[in-house]
């Protein structure tokens, strides 16, 4: 839990980030009913830090009023025996039933944003029972967070809309994928990095709004439109690292040698590496079966016990990079030599930008990453 005074100094801090948003011209896109997602920013909290910029009203699951909130105050929320209780900066007392709504009062005056856990975000704040804190908003005001967190404003303007469609289909694909806790997706690489309000950039917000409403399909669905930092020179097909075949998940060149991670090392010694996989002294690291890029589909491990592994189980254990590796070993350590940083599925970010740079524009830089699939536009736009 971080501390109030804390939270009062990043309220006062974020003058500047309220000052750009406010100025941000809001786009002149048609009226089409928005799609809207929530993300679970925080689950099973003891207590939160709760604010906005304009004045707010906290609102039960009937619409009645709980309290109402000043620009830029800080209040707290706790679940107290299955109760909300709220407290303003006063310490005054307010409690209500699970779930409540931060409401911003809609205004001319800019855009609105809301404080939860120590960041801003567009949109609206719910808490459930848990404490569970999750942010409500329009998908592309979701992914105004999202691109900039997942590759850098700096990077050619086509790698970036080629991100924004990515990432919003790949949202889209998903919304419902947390839907028995109530939101849909995470804001961590489980899913896709959100940073929030803050982390806008005005590059990637034009991304978003240039391409609204685009999407990757095949056979007229929307895909599941993975990416990964950098593949290692290639990417893998969705055969090698799920077992199964997907039209659109293909093996195809990347051009990521500038990439930090194109190229990786990382040793363990025997004892690390075996309470890492769970098993008794390992002796020896197999591999069963590799893709097309050369990633590992299968391997075996072997020690006291014997044990037989997804190329992406014993990436996720480990930590390491990708599955893209050699492994040799002596008396004392495991050392393994490998190339990317990821599952090395659909889109490579490093590649992406590497097209950028030679001219190529997002529609070909997608076709390139996701094979067989269609760039189309969503009926009524994401937005």
């Amino acid at each position: 839990m971080e501390g109030a005074s804390y939270e009062r100094e990043t309220l006062k801090k974020f003058s500047l980030l309220l000052t750009i948003l406010l100025l941000w011209p809001l786009p002149a896109f048609s009226q089409a009913a928005p799609l809207f997602v929530r993300i679970g920013l925080v689950e099973h909290a003891g207590r939160v830090s709760f604010g906005c910029s304009v004045p707010a009203r906290v609102l039960d699951s009937r619409g009645k009023e709980v309290c109402r909130v000043a620009p830029l105050e800080c209040w707290q929320i706790e679940d107290k025996r299955g109760k909300a209780t709220l407290f303003d900066p006063k310490k005054k007392l307010f409690t209500a039933a699970f779930p409540l709504t931060l409401k911003p009062v809609i205004s001319s005056q800019g855009i609105p944003l809301i404080f939860l856990a120590g960041k801003w975000y567009r949109g609206e704040g719910e808490f459930r029972p848990g404490l569970l804190v999750i942010n409500r908003l329009p998908i592309d005001e979701y992914l105004y967070g999202v691109v900039p967190s997942e590759m850098p404003a700096s990077w050619p303007i086509e790698s970036l809309k080629a991100q924004a469609i990515a990432a919003r289909t790949y949202a889209i694909a998903n919304l419902g994928l947390f839907a028995r806790q109530g939101f849909d997706l995470r804001p961590t690489i489980d899913n896709q990095v959100y940073g929030g309000a803050q982390n806008e950039r005005i590059p990637s917000n034009q991304a978003v709004d240039s391409t609204r409403g685009e999407v990757v399909t095949y056979n007229g669905r929307v895909i599941r439109a993975y990416y990964h930092s950098c593949a290692g020179g290639y990417t893998e097909s969705s055969e090698t690292v799920w077992g199964k075949a997907i039209p659109y998940l293909q093996a195809v060149p990347d051009f990521d040698q500038e990439a930090p991670r194109y190229l990786w090392q990382k040793t363990f010694s025997k004892e690390a590496l075996s309470s890492l996989l769970g098993m008794g002294s390992v002796r020896e690291i197999l591999p069963l079966q590799r893709g097309y890029s050369g990633r590992i589909s299968h391997l075996k491990v072997v020690g006291s016990t014997e044990k037989t592994m997804t190329g992406e189980q014993f990436r996720k254990a480990t930590g390491l990079f990708s599955t893209l590796f050699n492994v040799q070993s002596d008396l004392n350590a495991f050392t393994f030599s490998g190339r990317g940083f990821g599952h090395g599925l659909g889109l490579s970010q490093w590649g992406a930008k590497a097209l950028g740079e030679k001219g190529y524009l997002y529609p070909q830089i997608l076709r390139h990453y996701y094979p067989t699939a269609s760039l189309d536009r969503l009926a009524a736009p994401g937005s």
